[in-house]
């Protein structure tokens, strides 16, 4: 958070209360207040060199339990690029796959 903060040019605290909740699930971590993130223009991201590691590795692919995440995942079809491109990625390697159909699905 610091990094990002710094990288916008304000003080954390500011930053935290302008952009910032308490995440419900996590207990101590904070998520961005809005959705689309508001950092994201023309889908980049406008402080992209000081993002936050949950920002490098989202979707979260790699994280256990992906499967129960899914869904939220897909809400942010249509507003994160990375997501966009990660779902038609598996589209054409798993729903188009020939060899899906031979399995009797």
């Amino acid at each position: 958070m610091a990094k990002f903060a710094a990288g916008l040019d304000r003080p954390v605290p500011e930053f935290t209360e302008i952009y910032l909740i308490l995440d419900e699930d996590e207990a101590g971590k904070y998520m961005f207040n809005r959705q689309p993130c508001p950092f994201l223009e023309n889908n980049l991201c406008s402080n992209y060199e000081h993002r936050p590691h949950d920002c490098t590795s989202f979707p979260h692919l790699h994280l256990a339990g992906f499967r129960s995440r899914l869904y939220g995942v897909l809400e942010n079809y249509e507003i994160c690029p990375i997501v966009f491109n990660v779902y038609e990625q598996l589209k054409v390697e798993v729903w188009y796959d020939d060899d899906f159909d031979e399995g009797g699905f």
